[in-house]
C-alpha cells in the first residue's frame, strides 16, 4: 500500500509513476512466483526422490544381472576346461593305464605259467635225480 501510495504521489511524474507500478506489478508478480515456487518445493522434492530411487533401482538390477552372468559364464568357462582336460589328458591317460594294467596282467599270468613249468620240470628233474640214485644204490 506504501508503494501504491509513492507511485500516486504528486511529486512523480506520470511517466514514473507509471514506471513504478511496473516496477510494483513485476515485485507482486516476482513474489507470487516464489511462493508458488516455495509450495511445488515439496512435490518437487518428492518427486525427484522418487527418481533417484528408481535410477537406483535400475543400476543395482543391471549390476545384479551382470554379476551372475559373469558368474556363470565363469563357471561354464571352468567346466569346459575340466571337460578339456579330461578329453585330452585323462582320457588318453586312462587308456594307457587300462593298457598298462593289461599288459602287467598277461605278464603275471606268463610269469604264472612258467612258474608251473619250472615246477613240473623240477619235479621231473627230481624224479630223475631219486631214479638214478636208485639205480646208483642198486648197481653197488
Amino acid at each position: 500500500d506504501s508503494l501504491n501510495a509513492i507511485a500516486t504521489s504528486p511529486d512523480f511524474t506520470p511517466e514514473q509513476q507509471k514506471n513504478i507500478e511496473l516496477t510494483i506489478n513485476n515485485v507482486n508478480q516476482l513474489i507470487d512466483i516464489s511462493t508458488q515456487s516455495l509450495e511445488q518445493l515439496p512435490v518437487a522434492f518428492a518427486q525427484s526422490k522418487q527418481v533417484v530411487g528408481d535410477k537406483t533401482q535400475l543400476f543395482l538390477d543391471d549390476v545384479k544381472f551382470k554379476l551372475i552372468l559373469i558368474v556363470s559364464l565363469t563357471v561354464l568357462a571352468l567346466l569346459a576346461i575340466i571337460g578339456c582336460i579330461y578329453w585330452l589328458l585323462l582320457r588318453p591317460l586312462q587308456s594307457t593305464v587300462l593298457s598298462a594294467t593289461t599288459n602287467v596282467s598277461q605278464m603275471a599270468q606268463a610269469l604264472q605259467v612258467t612258474a608251473k613249468a619250472v615246477e613240473a620240470c623240477t619235479e621231473k628233474q627230481q624224479a630223475i635225480a631219486d631214479q638214478l640214485v636208485k639205480n646208483g644204490n642198486s648197481s653197488i
